[in-house]
């Protein structure tokens, strides 16, 4: 039988001549439990055949979670139980459901507890704090959803609530996976007893990063983060190493390493413990194990890029960052086909005190240029390489931020050999609108527009087109990316849409031109409708959470 709580409907059932009561609502998907079966004290629902203990509701089948269970007591043959549960959910609770979904790789149970906390108020902040912790303790290395988790925090600020409840679950379904059957993380530790400078400790960690010395690396960073002042001398500590192959795995390990920056700058509040002993040794695994260009033919052949670039580097190895402006056309020279011209260019700026960060700031246009002019005669697995050489780009102009110092410049030479390799991605290049700011262009349906054309077969092109509109009409920058990133965060799709959309939103905030701003956004938008739509299976955990915590049956929800 069932009998109406305060809020929900209660089941009572009876256990060998006692009564016990439970949420009616199955907390897997909200199947009414009053049509299950109990059976030597176990309560099995009929959808999924998820079996609880009807005493205490302690599920059985972790996927389906437990059941808030109810006091009920029986006075002269009259039974009465309470409207409220044994337990109110509070933040620990829910904090509890995130930590077991994570241990159990449950994507439900981790939605559940995300969407608690959210709805009680607490801080996001403290969401990625716990999953960066869980990360931490149980993987070896930086993956896929420690970016994601950093995406998600970036975008933060920005995001409407479904997309942040949305992208949130998906950065911790991702990180859950990355951890699943992996050992709990053992460290390695600082060195102890060292008294050595930081540049001492610098050279360390280049050298065991260059020999292959994972224990050795991940102790010499330890030990040089202890002297680190501020972000600048971790990104000088971090870079340096990094760059001594060209493009590290197709650029992906310079993004992590500023990733993992901006990540541990959100996490740093006050009073908050410091998480840089946790994140920075997540970066050491690649940086020793990982492969440059120098390692490939095709930065050896038919063009000997290699050493340009090495002859490149020697000629800035002594520059001195200055603040001048860029010199006009390089933007041209950037998406030429005489690679020794690209070099000489960005040699020739630097050594005139041409501005680092906006040097790389052009090298992220030119590789923005490239994603929005993609030619659709490409195959789909050609977007790799030039949104790789995009998110690379956007990273060296935010590590430039932290550190506008000499060990940084070859990351601009790296980025703008990139953009080089991808020409040929352009040819013939994907249509780009080219009329003026329209001033109507910024309605607001436009962005309901952009999203029910990645409902359909692939648009790019129009897709494109209707972005365009939208900022060269005015339309909210903000906007436009919450619109971008929740057409990324529905689809079942890898993390590096989501990271091309933060990157273009991040380096539109410092472009002054508007045309420039369209690029960088128009550039993530092609790359994501070429991916749309897919089956958006990865929305189910999250739909369901929203619906049995407004009380609902997920099965109601469209």
């Amino acid at each position: 039988m069932t009998v109406q709580g305060r809020d929900r409907r209660i089941a009572v059932f009876w256990n060998h001549g006692d009564p016990q009561a439970v949420d009616n609502r199955c907390p897997h998907m909200g199947f009414p439990l009053d049509q299950g079966s109990v059976h030597e004290g176990i309560l099995t629902c009929h959808w999924h055949h998820a079996r609880f203990a009807l005493k205490g509701g302690c599920a059985f089948d972790l996927y389906a979670d437990d059941i808030p269970t109810f006091a009920v007591r029986e006075e002269n043959g009259v039974i009465e139980v309470s409207d409220e549960p044994d337990a109110m959910p509070t933040e620990a609770y829910y904090r509890a459901r995130l930590r077991r979904g994570l241990e159990q790789n449950l994507s439900l149970l981790q939605a559940k507890g995300i969407v608690g906390l959210l709805k009680l108020g607490v801080p996001v902040v403290e969401i990625l704090r716990e999953l960066v912790n869980f990360g931490c303790e149980n993987h070896e290395a930086w993956a896929d959803g420690m970016t994601l988790i950093a995406l998600m925090g970036r975008l933060d600020p920005i995001l409407s609530e479904r997309t942040r409840i949305y992208g949130l679950c998906w950065a911790s379904r991702q990180l859950a996976a990355n951890c699943a059957g992996r050992p709990h993380r053992r460290e390695r530790g600082a060195l102890t007893g060292a008294d050595e400078s930081l540049g001492r400790l610098q050279d360390w960690f280049r050298e065991f990063v260059l020999m292959r010395h994972l224990d050795g690396a991940e102790r010499a960073l330890l030990t040089a983060n202890r002297l680190c002042r501020d972000q600048s001398d971790r990104q000088r500590t971090l870079s340096s190493a990094i760059l001594q192959r060209v493009y590290l795995d197709t650029g992906h390990l310079y993004d992590f390493a500023n990733k993992a920056l901006e990540l541990g700058e959100i996490l740093t509040t006050e009073g908050a413990p410091d998480v840089w002993p946790q994140l920075l040794p997540l970066l050491v695994p690649e940086a020793v194990a990982g492969r440059g260009e120098e390692d490939s033919g095709s930065w050896r052949n038919p063009f000997d890029l290699i050493s340009a670039i090495r002859a490149a580097e020697s000629s800035v190895k002594k520059v001195e960052p200055g603040r001048g402006a860029v010199p006009d056309g390089l933007r041209d020279v950037l998406l030429g086909g005489d690679y020794q011209a690209i070099l000489d260019a960005i040699v020739s700026a630097l050594q005139a005190q041409a501005d680092p960060e906006s040097l790389a700031r052009e090298v992220a246009l030119a590789a923005a240029w490239r994603l929005a002019h993609f030619s659709p005669s490409n195959e789909l697995g050609d977007w790799f390489g030039p949104v790789h050489t995009f998110t690379y780009a956007n990273a060296v102009v935010q590590s430039l931020k932290r550190a506008p110092t000499a060990e940084l410049l070859p990351a601009i030479l790296h980025g703008a050999m990139a953009v080089f390799q991808d020409r040929f991605l352009n040819v013939p290049p994907g249509v780009y609108p080219k009329t003026d700011a329209d001033p109507h262009a910024a309605a607001p349906d436009i962005l309901d527009h952009i999203l029910e054309m990645m409902d359909r077969a692939p648009h790019p092109r129009k897709v494109v087109a209707s972005v365009v509109a939208w900022v060269r009409g005015g339309g909210s920058i903000e906007k436009l990316t919450d619109c971008l990133a929740w057409a990324t965060i529905r689809e079942d799709l890898d993390f590096h849409k989501l990271q091309a959309i933060e990157a273009a939103y991040q380096l539109s905030r410092d472009v002054a031109d508007v045309k420039d701003r369209a690029l960088l956004l128009a550039g993530a938008a092609r790359h994501l409708a070429a991916h749309c739509p897919t089956a958006r299976t990865r929305q189910q955990s999250p739909r369901s959470a929203l619906a049995l915590h407004r009380g609902e049956m997920a099965r109601d929800e469209e």
